[in-house]
């Protein structure tokens, strides 16, 4: 008990140092931009532009923030609704399809049947989202992210009563080392080679992965993550039509 209590505390502060810094950087950024507009009034159209943009990240993060605090401490609505999953993740596929154009991207989704589950609906859509558009981020331009989805047999099922879902999204991007892939979803953990400098970074709030793996554990299910061959991340969900 009081290792556990001890590693909270660890985490707790180390949060704590994450949420600071990720706050600093924007506010930072707009310090900046507020300086040069002061220095040089002819930039100020193009300052301005930067102080939306940074600002919108602080909404952003603040509300990914909500999210995950509401998630951790069962804050979120429990009203549960029959769901088909695959309908909910084709209309996500459909929406990362039109983003990916602009790299050169396909998105895709290989699935035979419908999927009907109990579900809390707004993290559900989150959690698929979130991943899914991770997929499109990091993909190298020109390639294509496979979504897959499949019903587990009887015989696969660790639930009773309960059938599964598995859910496969495959890009290829960087990839992560296996052993630093149960990392990537803690808060703020945008690891190597995704986020050398600030120059390289892909865009984002480091939450959106840890936002989607409290919406399973919420639902009963799973999220997993392994390199591919050839390159690349396979993230697994793994979802049961009931808890």
């Amino acid at each position: 008990m009081a290792a556990r209590l001890q590693q909270a505390a660890v985490q707790q502060r180390q949060l704590f140092h994450d949420v600071s810094h990720e706050l600093r950087s924007p506010l930072a950024r707009i310090q900046a931009a507020i300086g040069l507009m002061q220095q040089d009034p002819h930039s100020a159209e193009a300052m301005a532009g930067r102080i939306t943009r940074e600002t919108e990240r602080l909404d952003q993060l603040i509300e990914e923030l909500l999210t995950l605090h509401k998630l951790e401490v069962g804050a979120m609505n429990p009203v549960r609704e029959r769901v088909d999953v695959v309908e909910l993740l084709a209309d996500i596929v459909q929406d990362a399809a039109f983003e990916a154009q602009g790299r050169g991207c396909a998105v895709t989704l290989d699935a035979s049947d419908g999927f009907v589950a109990d579900v809390v609906g707004e993290p559900l859509y989150r959690a698929f989202e979130n991943v899914v558009r991770n997929a499109v981020k990091y993909t190298a331009p020109g390639t294509v992210i496979e979504v897959c989805a499949r019903k587990l047999k009887p015989s696969q099922s660790t639930h009773d009563g309960a059938e599964w879902l598995e859910v496969t999204v495959c890009d290829r991007g960087p990839g992560v080392p296996v052993e630093l892939c149960e990392e990537i979803f803690e808060p703020f953990r945008r690891l190597e080679p995704y986020q050398r400098d600030e120059a390289t970074a892909v865009p984002g709030t480091g939450l959106g992965l840890a936002i989607a793996r409290r919406a399973l554990i919420l639902h009963g299910g799973d999220i997993r993550a392994m390199p591919r061959d050839g390159g690349g991340l396979a993230v697994t969900i793994s979802l049961p039509s009931k808890r």
